[in-house]
């Protein structure tokens, strides 16, 4: 694996991880002890953090921001893919 698909595998897995965490608190929003939680990077204080009250609003768009960074993380992708074929035939 080329050091950019490990970065973009990398981004994949947090986005996954960001989305699973949005997508528990939005199911749990009306249980009585549950307490949301925020993924944040290791780089602003890291891992999930616990939440008092589920704000579904912020929830909706986080879901919406994640959506927007999986599409161009896939784009990336595609695009390191083609790089990596072109690279190839021409070495061939």
């Amino acid at each position: 694996m080329s050091a950019i698909s490990s970065i973009l595998s990398s981004a994949l897995s947090a986005i996954t991880v960001r989305q699973s965490t949005a997508a528990s608190s939005v199911a749990n929003v009306d249980s009585k002890d549950f307490k949301a939680s925020k993924v944040t990077s290791p780089e602003n204080q890291g891992g999930a953090k616990g939440q008092d009250r589920v704000a579904i609003s912020q929830e909706a768009l986080d879901m919406v921001a994640n959506l927007t960074d999986f599409t161009a993380t896939i784009a990336a992708v595609k695009s390191a893919d083609q790089t990596e074929k072109k690279v190839f035939s021409i070495m061939a």
